[in-house]
């Protein structure tokens, strides 16, 4: 049971008047001996001390948005601690934290990855394929492609979180050098080289200048 607080009658509050050179001032604060409760509780539960109480560990749910990044976080309400007798809940607030993927580099909803192809692949064309967040997708590559060279799918990103769009991909064709060779293979290439002209002066633009063209920069 509980009766009225008698230091402050009820309010919850205490009023303490002070006097200065410039004259009377009236602070109000919360009553120290109800704790702004206004009542007391004559003989409090030995399990919740009095406030209704008592600490557990309780899992919820919670319906990740798609596209999350590090850092966003959602808030839950009225699903955090439970107020003292009879109090509202709290909310929680829970932070993302994102595990990486090996295969790509995340800038926003854009993802990039980059995959090795072999000489020939290169020069003469190819269909190779390329990682998306689930499975994967067919690339062709046109003959005479060089390495290093950034191809854009469109809409294979992320989704916007809150938003409606897709980011895009990024996927970076880089020439695969193996590190040994069979004979066959060392005199195919010893033979290229024989007839293979030389790299040519004027290499036109380099990678650097044409990510940023094609990214609009």
């Amino acid at each position: 049971s509980s009766s009225i607080c008698t230091m402050c009658g009820g309010s919850g509050e205490v009023r303490r008047a002070q006097r200065s050179f410039f004259g009377q001032f009236v602070t109000v604060a919360p009553c120290p001996t109800c704790k702004g409760e206004g009542q007391i509780i004559e003989s409090p539960c030995k399990k919740c001390r009095g406030e209704g109480r008592m600490r557990g560990d309780q899992s919820i749910k919670v319906s990740v948005p798609a596209g999350v990044a590090t850092g966003q976080y959602m808030t839950l309400r009225g699903v955090g601690n439970a107020g003292a007798r009879n109090g509202e809940r709290g909310d929680v607030h829970v932070v993302f934290e994102v595990a990486d993927d090996p295969r790509f580099e995340r800038d926003g909803e854009d993802l990039y990855t980059e995959v090795l192809v072999t000489y020939p692949q290169l020069v003469l064309g190819a269909t190779v394929e390329v990682p998306v967040v689930i499975g994967t997708v067919a690339l062709s590559v046109p003959p005479s492609t060089q390495s290093g060279q950034v191809f854009h799918l469109r809409g294979r990103g992320l989704p916007r979180v809150n938003a409606n769009g897709t980011g895009d991909l990024h996927v970076r064709l880089q020439l695969w050098t193996p590190e040994k060779l069979g004979a066959e293979e060392g005199e195919l290439i010893a033979r290229l080289g024989e007839i293979q002209p030389s790299v040519p002066a004027d290499r036109g633009k380099g990678f650097w200048a044409k990510m940023k063209e094609a990214l609009g920069a």
